[in-house]
């Protein structure tokens, strides 16, 4: 758990060869950008907290690594925009909150590959 700390960023190697890894949690860390690759070895990870950030933007394969992935919580940022297609290779994905950001609208198909989506 890294929540609440006061990070500009984060290194985009800090999770590197932590495959075993299940949850991740940087809530009310102040982070602005999500490097590229940050989740590029985190295979296993089933939660992502993410909230109360100052997250505008998230790039579309930030979670392609993720596949494990059943819940994220992005609320509480500054996100604009999702990419179509930020959510197609986390086919287990059941929660996603994306309440408290500037969205006004979302992709048609956004959720298309998120069969086991239970709560939005």
């Amino acid at each position: 758990d890294l929540s609440h700390n006061e990070y500009d960023e984060i290194p985009a190697d800090i999770f590197y060869n932590t495959t075993k890894l299940k949850s991740i949690s940087l809530m009310g860390t102040n982070l602005k950008d999500l490097p590229a690759n940050l989740f590029a070895t985190t295979f296993d990870i089933t939660s992502l907290k993410l909230s109360r950030n100052q997250l505008k933007t998230i790039g579309e394969e930030t979670f392609f690594s993720t596949p494990k992935m059943k819940s994220i919580d992005l609320s509480h940022n500054k996100i604009e925009k999702l990419p179509a297609r930020i959510f197609s290779h986390n086919t287990k994905l059941a929660n996603v909150d994306l309440s408290s950001n500037r969205l006004t609208s979302l992709p048609g198909n956004l959720f298309e590959y998120n069969p086991s989506l239970l709560k939005l």
